[in-house]
Protein backbone atom coordinates (compact mmCIF):
# COMPACT_ATOMS: atom_id res chain seq x y z
CA UNK A 1 0.00 0.00 0.00
CA UNK A 2 2.75 2.26 0.58
CA UNK A 3 4.32 1.44 -2.27
CA UNK A 4 1.20 2.18 -3.98
CA UNK A 5 0.41 5.73 -2.51
CA UNK A 6 4.52 6.74 -3.08
CA UNK A 7 4.17 5.35 -6.79
CA UNK A 8 0.71 6.45 -7.86
CA UNK A 9 1.78 10.54 -8.21
CA UNK A 10 5.39 9.12 -10.28
CA UNK A 11 4.04 7.69 -12.91
CA UNK A 12 5.04 10.13 -15.16
CA UNK A 13 6.71 10.74 -18.57
CA UNK A 14 10.87 10.56 -18.57
CA UNK A 15 10.35 14.33 -19.99
CA UNK A 16 7.92 15.23 -16.95
CA UNK A 17 9.80 16.37 -13.26
CA UNK A 18 9.74 14.27 -10.67
CA UNK A 19 11.13 13.96 -7.12
CA UNK A 20 11.88 12.15 -4.57
CA UNK A 21 12.50 13.50 -0.69
CA UNK A 22 13.25 11.83 2.83
CA UNK A 23 12.82 13.60 6.23
CA UNK A 24 12.18 14.28 9.44
CA UNK A 25 10.05 16.32 11.02
CA UNK A 26 8.54 17.97 14.31
CA UNK A 27 5.27 17.23 15.42
CA UNK A 28 3.13 18.36 18.22
CA UNK A 29 -0.64 17.21 17.95
CA UNK A 30 -3.89 16.65 20.22
CA UNK A 31 -4.99 13.22 20.33
CA UNK A 32 -8.35 11.73 21.19
CA UNK A 33 -7.17 10.56 24.45
CA UNK A 34 -7.25 14.28 25.47
CA UNK A 35 -3.56 14.88 26.17
CA UNK A 36 -1.44 16.41 23.33
CA UNK A 37 1.83 14.26 21.58
CA UNK A 38 4.89 15.45 20.32
CA UNK A 39 7.14 13.02 18.21
CA UNK A 40 9.85 13.17 15.29
CA UNK A 41 8.35 11.61 12.94
CA UNK A 42 10.06 10.40 9.69
CA UNK A 43 8.47 10.71 5.90
CA UNK A 44 9.20 9.10 2.44
CA UNK A 45 7.64 11.35 -0.50
CA UNK A 46 6.93 11.28 -4.16
CA UNK A 47 5.53 13.85 -6.30
CA UNK A 48 5.53 14.33 -10.29
CA UNK A 49 4.96 17.91 -12.00
CA UNK A 50 1.46 17.54 -13.20
CA UNK A 51 1.38 20.82 -15.72
CA UNK A 52 3.39 24.24 -15.32
CA UNK A 53 3.21 24.86 -11.19
CA UNK A 54 0.99 22.05 -10.04
CA UNK A 55 2.62 19.07 -8.95
CA UNK A 56 0.69 15.84 -6.94
CA UNK A 57 2.64 14.07 -4.36
CA UNK A 58 2.27 11.23 -1.87
CA UNK A 59 3.58 10.82 1.26
CA UNK A 60 4.60 7.87 3.84
CA UNK A 61 4.93 9.23 7.41
CA UNK A 62 5.91 6.87 9.99
CA UNK A 63 6.65 7.97 13.89
CA UNK A 64 6.61 7.25 17.82
CA UNK A 65 4.91 9.93 19.73
CA UNK A 66 5.14 11.14 23.55
CA UNK A 67 1.97 12.49 25.30
CA UNK A 68 3.09 15.66 26.96
CA UNK A 69 1.37 14.79 30.27
CA UNK A 70 3.40 11.81 31.12
CA UNK A 71 0.47 9.43 30.98
CA UNK A 72 1.68 7.25 28.01
CA UNK A 73 2.85 7.27 24.24
CA UNK A 74 2.41 6.17 20.93
CA UNK A 75 3.13 5.69 17.22
CA UNK A 76 1.52 7.16 14.31
CA UNK A 77 1.61 5.73 11.03
CA UNK A 78 -0.07 8.25 7.72
CA UNK A 79 -0.48 7.95 3.89
CA UNK A 80 -1.15 10.94 2.31
CA UNK A 81 -1.76 12.49 -1.66
CA UNK A 82 -2.62 15.90 -2.94
CA UNK A 83 -1.53 18.94 -5.00
CA UNK A 84 1.25 22.03 -4.92
CA UNK A 85 1.64 24.53 -6.26
CA UNK A 86 5.55 25.07 -6.88
CA UNK A 87 7.35 28.07 -8.07
CA UNK A 88 11.33 27.61 -8.91
CA UNK A 89 13.83 29.83 -9.75
CA UNK A 90 16.86 28.97 -11.99
CA UNK A 91 16.65 25.23 -10.44
CA UNK A 92 18.31 27.45 -7.14
CA UNK A 93 14.93 27.47 -5.09
CA UNK A 94 11.80 27.08 -4.64
CA UNK A 95 8.93 27.63 -2.86
CA UNK A 96 5.16 26.00 -2.62
CA UNK A 97 2.29 25.54 -0.85
CA UNK A 98 0.17 22.38 -1.04
CA UNK A 99 -2.78 20.71 0.71
CA UNK A 100 -2.81 16.75 1.60
CA UNK A 101 -5.17 14.42 2.33
CA UNK A 102 -5.30 10.46 3.56
CA UNK A 103 -5.27 8.14 6.40
CA UNK A 104 -4.48 7.97 9.83
CA UNK A 105 -3.39 5.25 12.40
CA UNK A 106 -2.52 5.59 15.46
CA UNK A 107 -1.82 3.80 18.33
CA UNK A 108 -1.96 5.09 22.37
CA UNK A 109 -0.79 3.09 25.43
CA UNK A 110 -0.91 3.94 29.04
CA UNK A 111 2.63 3.80 30.78
CA UNK A 112 1.30 1.30 32.77
CA UNK A 113 0.16 -0.44 29.58
CA UNK A 114 -3.34 -1.59 31.50
CA UNK A 115 -5.33 1.19 28.88
CA UNK A 116 -4.40 1.05 24.72
CA UNK A 117 -6.46 2.86 22.21
CA UNK A 118 -6.02 2.35 18.34
CA UNK A 119 -7.56 4.99 16.09
CA UNK A 120 -8.02 4.83 12.53
CA UNK A 121 -9.29 8.27 10.65
CA UNK A 122 -8.64 11.41 7.90
CA UNK A 123 -5.51 13.36 8.12
CA UNK A 124 -5.52 16.65 6.54
CA UNK A 125 -2.68 19.03 6.21
CA UNK A 126 -1.85 22.23 4.64
CA UNK A 127 2.03 23.02 4.44
CA UNK A 128 4.24 25.59 3.19
CA UNK A 129 7.63 24.61 1.15
CA UNK A 130 10.55 26.44 0.79
CA UNK A 131 13.65 24.70 -0.85
CA UNK A 132 17.32 25.46 -1.78
CA UNK A 133 19.99 23.78 -4.08
CA UNK A 134 22.81 21.97 -2.61
CA UNK A 135 24.28 21.20 -5.77
CA UNK A 136 25.23 23.34 -8.51
CA UNK A 137 22.90 21.09 -11.08
CA UNK A 138 19.73 21.88 -8.87
CA UNK A 139 18.67 17.92 -8.45
CA UNK A 140 19.53 17.96 -4.82
CA UNK A 141 17.65 20.55 -2.30
CA UNK A 142 16.94 20.60 1.09
CA UNK A 143 13.77 21.66 2.03
CA UNK A 144 11.93 23.39 4.69
CA UNK A 145 8.09 22.67 5.52
CA UNK A 146 5.61 23.16 7.96
CA UNK A 147 1.90 24.05 8.41
CA UNK A 148 -1.15 22.72 10.65
CA UNK A 149 -2.79 19.75 10.40
CA UNK A 150 -5.73 18.12 11.67
CA UNK A 151 -7.14 14.29 12.04
CA UNK A 152 -10.36 13.00 12.27
CA UNK A 153 -11.14 9.46 13.69
CA UNK A 154 -13.52 7.18 12.16
CA UNK A 155 -12.79 4.16 13.97
CA UNK A 156 -11.71 4.22 17.34
CA UNK A 157 -10.66 0.71 19.17
CA UNK A 158 -9.61 -0.57 22.83
CA UNK A 159 -10.62 1.27 26.06
CA UNK A 160 -13.12 3.75 24.82
CA UNK A 161 -13.00 5.44 28.22
CA UNK A 162 -9.95 6.43 27.50
CA UNK A 163 -10.64 7.89 24.28
CA UNK A 164 -12.79 10.72 23.11
CA UNK A 165 -13.78 9.25 19.36
CA UNK A 166 -15.57 12.57 18.32
CA UNK A 167 -13.09 15.08 18.51
CA UNK A 168 -11.26 15.69 15.46
CA UNK A 169 -7.10 16.35 16.52
CA UNK A 170 -5.37 19.62 15.56
CA UNK A 171 -1.48 20.00 15.35
CA UNK A 172 1.20 21.36 13.65
CA UNK A 173 4.50 19.79 11.31
CA UNK A 174 7.46 21.15 10.61
CA UNK A 175 9.74 19.29 8.51
CA UNK A 176 13.31 19.14 6.99
CA UNK A 177 13.70 16.92 3.78
CA UNK A 178 16.72 15.69 1.41
CA UNK A 179 14.95 16.11 -1.78
CA UNK A 180 16.30 14.94 -5.77
CA UNK A 181 14.79 16.14 -8.83
CA UNK A 182 15.40 14.35 -12.05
Amino acid sequence: MIAAVLALPCVARADRPASVGLGIGLAYAGTPIGAHSIGAPISLEAGTSVTGPVWWFGAATFGARALTDDHGNGNLFELRTGPRLVRCWAAIACVGVGLDLGWSHARWTSPDEQMSTRVDGIAVSARGHAAVALASSGRVLLELSAGPTWSYPLSVAGDQTWADAGTGARGLDVGLALVVRN
